[in-house]
């Protein structure tokens, strides 16, 4: 870096300094630039300043930097004139002294006249070095203060000089120099910011020539910075998007700023997502002199969007399916009652519809447990009830429940179970949900008078369950995603299985919480499908635990004992919805319960202080005021201990938090909707402490 130091300095500044040396009036004082033009004279300044010196001046020092001579004045008059030559400014202090002066008096002999010129001469040597001490050397020394700051070296700025433009000129170098200091370091910030930036940043000439390269580009493109200097910008774009180059630099030349998402092309020659922001670089003047571009790897943000919209079509799918698989039971439980409320059904068809209404309700039971299951795992709520497991059992009933489905196509079941694989530890119904459905998945794919085995084995360290069948196989492509959920092979209107996709997802993650793991093999579409879930063994034995609380179910009809049960037992059914009311009474009616009815929380609370019932029983969800506010008024009503009237929350709610929030309200139960018939009176009489085990 070059710097030019210059400074005015005005004329009267000189001249002010000739005057205080007081010289005689009829003297004639001068100082003479570099250039020996008049900066400052004693007689007729506002004449002679800026005019060249007089020629005799000119001569003498043309002849020597000091001394003295006889001539002439600009005026013409003759002087004896002594003169000094600054050799570091080359500015010139002269004297013209009348003859008059130096001949006359004391001046009469040749030495006296000699003294006397030595006399100015001394003079107009002080006058000189005044001159460089107040002009010149403070210049010379701004001078090299402008040399540090170009080596950057530490600055030293000069005593105030006695001038007052030099000392302006101090001050202004000073100020110059700091600002340089505070520019460098903010050079130096931004330098630190883009080598330590994550994204790639590079500048370059208006023409697209390569400058600089940061380390990130370096990581993004395989390019190092000397191999990518004086370079062109093309060198990394797809010969299919060369128009993209043109049409940066263009925007630069016009000083606009461009940015696109694009490809760009690695030193191996692989392609990158990118999205690069381009502005232009001007200079002093304002002219644009380059451009700098920031470059970002966009490939994770690309995947990420695209992940985001293959879910979004996943979900839009699950939801088509989803109204599909639950209108599909909804049609044939509406149709069957239909016919049956209009009496269109005799006594031998009845039956049947009977039994096409119950399977289509447990078929919309089982999809919104799955629902519900895959929230709960979802959410990292779902809980295991860990004990010792006896896994040929649960095969065994796990088999018993998907046989009808398999007897229909005329599919044989096959069981190779080894007594000695254990032992185990695990929630027994979640491990009989795992191999229920793989069988039923085994079952729905394999095609009529085919095969489905399960094998229990012990391998080494773990437990192996394996699930085989001779079914429509698995696409290859559909193996590394067969456990997710809410996926099908099939999801057109044509596909030949029905199903959410949630299953085998379940199955997934039900054996990883037990600290398991599956995995599904297929040699191709027709070939079949194996499933295999591995279990660890249990490497200690564990202390049969005591059985906990258990919820009373009952999937059996009500029997003769147990519709008695309830006999005297009064119940009070709280719920908006009247069929849902209707309900509960009928059934608790049958059990011979004294059944009282209310569709509001507000009614209820008042019909429970009057007529006291033995237990309530009550939705959530209810307009103005709902189930929960109800329990919290009814147990505080209860001040003395033991006079707890025990409370069911009979809800749709069907959510672990869900459970959690009544019975920390104040129910004694939880039962989530659809309810068996049995499974109610089951619940009631087990509150009020009833047996509703059978005779025998």
């Amino acid at each position: 870096m070059r710097y030019v130091l210059s400074a005015t300095v005005k004329p009267q500044a000189m001249s002010d300094m000739l005057a205080a040396q007081r010289l005689p009036a009829e003297w004639v004082g001068v100082f003479l630039d570099g250039n020996r033009r008049i900066v400052a004279r004693t007689v007729a300044p506002e004449r002679t300043v800026g005019q060249p010196a007089s020629d005799s001046l000119r001569a003498a020092l043309d002849r020597a930097p000091e001394g003295w001579f006889q001539g002439s004045t600009i005026e013409g008059n003759v002087v004896y004139t002594p003169y000094n030559r600054s050799s570091s400014s080359g500015w010139t202090v002269a004297i013209g002294i009348p003859p008059a002066a130096v001949e006359a008096g004391v001046w009469k002999t040749m030495s006296a006249m000699a003294a006397g010129v030595a006399s100015a001469s001394a003079l107009a040597l002080i006058l000189a070095l005044i001159l460089e001490r107040r002009i010149s050397t403070p210049i010379v020394a701004l001078a090299a203060s402008a040399r540090a700051i170009g080596r950057g070296e530490p600055l030293e700025i000069p005593r105030r000089a006695r001038i007052t433009e030099v000392s302006d000129l101090a001050g202004t170098l000073e100020e110059a120099a700091a600002a340089l200091r505070a520019r460098e370091e903010t050079q130096g910030r931004l330098a630190a910011v883009v080598q330590a930036a994550g994204d790639a940043i590079i500048s370059g000439t208006v023409d697209g020539t390569l400058l600089t390269w940061n380390p990130a580009a370096a990581r993004l493109f395989g390019y190092s910075a000397d191999e990518i200097g004086g370079r062109h910008l093309s060198l990394l774009v797809p010969p299919d998007r060369a128009r993209e180059t043109e049409q940066m630099l263009a925007a630069v030349g016009r000083g606009e700023p461009w940015e696109l998402e694009t490809v760009r092309v690695r030193k191996d020659g692989t392609a990158v997502d990118v999205a690069v922001d381009v502005a232009p670089i001007r200079g002093a003047a304002g002219a644009v002199t380059g451009f700098a571009a920031a470059i970002r790897d966009v490939t994770e943000r690309r995947r990420a969007e695209e992940a985001l919209r293959e879910a979004d079509r996943r979900k839009d799918q699950f939801l088509a399916l989803l109204s599909h698989e639950l209108r599909t039971p909804i049609n044939a439980v509406y149709g069957w009652a239909r016919m049956l409320q209009a009496g269109q059904v005799d006594e031998q068809t009845r039956g049947r519809a009977l039994d096409v209404i119950i399977r289509n309700a447990n078929a919309q039971v089982q999809l919104i447990d799955d629902l519900l299951d895959v929230s709960r795992i979802i959410a990292g709520k779902i809980r295991l009830d860990v004990r010792p497991v006896d896994l040929p059992g649960v095969i065994e009933a796990a088999l018993d429940a998907v046989r009808p489905a398999a007897g229909t196509k005329a599919i044989r079941l096959q069981a190779v179970l080894d007594p000695r694989a254990g032992p185990v530890t695990g929630d027994p119904d979640r491990l009989q949900q795992v191999v229920w459905n793989l069988l039923m998945n085994a079952v729905k794919f394999t095609p009529r008078g085919g095969r489905v085995q399960v094998h229990l084995q012990r391998v080494n360290s773990h437990i192996e369950i394996v699930v085989s069948d001779t079914g429509q196989g698995i696409a290859r492509e559909m193996l590394p995603v067969i456990f997710d959920r809410f996926l099908q092979a099939d999801s057109s209107s044509t596909r030949a299985h029905t199903g959410l996709g949630l299953g085998l997802a379940l199955v997934r993650h039900l054996v990883e919480l037990h600290g398991g793991a599956v995995t599904a093999q297929s040699a191709g579409e027709g070939k079949g499908a194996t499933f295999t879930v591995k279990l660890p063994l249990t490497l200690a034995t564990l202390e049969e635990a005591p059985e906990g609380r258990v919820h009373p179910t009952a999937r059996t009809p009500v029997t003769r004992e147990v519709a008695s049960v309830l006999e005297n037992v009064r119940v009070l059914v709280v719920d908006d919805d009247r069929d849902a009311l209707t309900l509960a009474s009928s059934i608790l009616t049958t059990a011979r319960a004294e059944v009282r009815v209310c569709d509001s929380a507000r009614v209820a609370f008042t019909m429970f202080q009057d007529w006291r019932p033995d237990v309530v029983i009550a939705d959530i969800e209810m307009p103005g005021e709902d189930g929960l506010s109800l329990i919290r008024k009814i147990r505080a009503l209860e001040t003395t201990p033991g006079a707890r009237v025990p409370a069911v929350a009979l809800t749709a709610y069907g959510r672990a938090e869900d459970r959690m929030r009544t019975l920390s309200a104040g129910f004694s139960m939880h039962v989530p909707k659809p309810v068996d018939p049995a499974e109610l009176v089951t619940v009631v009489a087990t509150l009020m402490g009833r047996d509703t085990a059978p005779a025998m």
